[in-house]
């Protein structure tokens, strides 16, 4: 187009007698308008590219660069600079270090998660109850008085088979008891006073069980013996009777037998009420008063019956 309105312009000046015809003027004349048009838009176009330039970007990379994703890349260009000028002066145990410090990181992250998920704005029985089946999968036993619940709570680790927790009606979070590992396979067995919490490790297929006493009070555990199923409270809940896994020694049909053994809460001790022999074993049915035990009496051999028969305990 400019080109053209060069020639035209050449045309008038090499014969200026003549004269142009108003449709050659018309069409110049928008000629000369369109040029300067476009010469305008670019004129707006260099002057807001300019504006952008000056204000925008450097406004959006600061604002990038406070951000948390702009931070850590920033961060984390910096220190592969620092690293490299390093060189070879790179400490030998930074990596062991650091391997040490992404595992506390981890435990830390477990440890916020868990406390954010074992935690109750109204912490009534019915909600922790609604709670405890979705993250222990119904591993929870109520006390008698039903005002506090032991369960176990895990989240799933793989090297973790969870943590022991007591939670009371109306505290918004559970209290962890200390020295108990939980597992999935837990069986809970309240005294009558609600004052102390037989947990049985059904975990494994040995006859051979892992019985954990813990005191609510405390909230802690209180001993911790091998044992065989049941676990029977005394009324007063001062004693516990249980089966202890007796292993013969002597050359017999049967690898072990069982006795009935008495746990003291008071003092901790362990007093064999009834040993098993080669041909008999002891089973606790129920106490029938405070120092009195109802057992049961069994024959090895298959051919004899059952005996339902009572002992004073003291």
């Amino acid at each position: 187009m400019e080109n053209k309105n060069k020639i035209l312009f050449q045309i008038l000046q090499n014969h200026p007698g003549s004269e142009p015809s108003m449709d050659f003027k018309n069409r110049l004349k928008k000629n000369m308008h369109n040029k300067a048009a476009s010469l305008k838009r670019k004129q707006i176009f260099v002057q807001w590219f300019q504006l952008v330039s000056i204000t925008i970007i450097p406004l959006t990379l600061l604002l990038f660069a406070f951000s948390s994703t702009g931070s850590e890349i920033i961060k984390n260009s910096w220190s592969s600079i620092i690293d490299g000028e390093k060189g070879f002066n790179k400490d030998p145990n930074d990596k062991q270090k650091n391997t040490v410090q992404e595992e506390n990181n981890k435990k830390d992250e477990v440890k916020v998660k868990e406390e954010s998920i074992l935690k109750l704005d109204l912490p009534t029985k019915g909600n922790i109850e609604m709670l405890l089946e979705k993250v222990s999968e119904g591993n929870y036993s109520w006390s008698f008085n039903e005002r506090m619940v032991v369960f176990t709570y895990s989240l799933l680790d793989e090297n973790n088979f969870g943590d022991l927790f007591l939670w009371t009606i109306g505290e918004r979070e559970p209290r962890k008891i200390e020295g108990v590992n939980g597992s999935p396979y837990m069986e809970y067995i309240w005294s009558p006073d609600n004052e102390f919490v037989l947990v049985v490790n059904q975990a494994g297929t040995s006859v051979v069980k892992w019985f954990s006493i813990v005191s609510v009070a405390n909230n802690q555990l209180l001993d911790s013996f091998n044992g065989h199923e049941p676990g029977i409270w005394s009324p007063d809940s001062k004693m516990l009777a249980f089966n202890s896994v007796n292993e013969m020694t002597d050359q017999t049909n049967f690898e072990f037998t069982l006795d009935i053994v008495i746990y003291k809460i008071s003092t901790g001790e362990f007093v064999t009420l009834l040993e098993g022999t080669d041909e008999l074993y002891y089973v606790p049915q129920r106490w029938v008063e405070n120092n009195k035990l109802e057992y049961l009496k069994g024959y090895n051999n298959i051919n004899k019956k059952f005996d339902y028969l009572e002992i004073d305990v003291y």
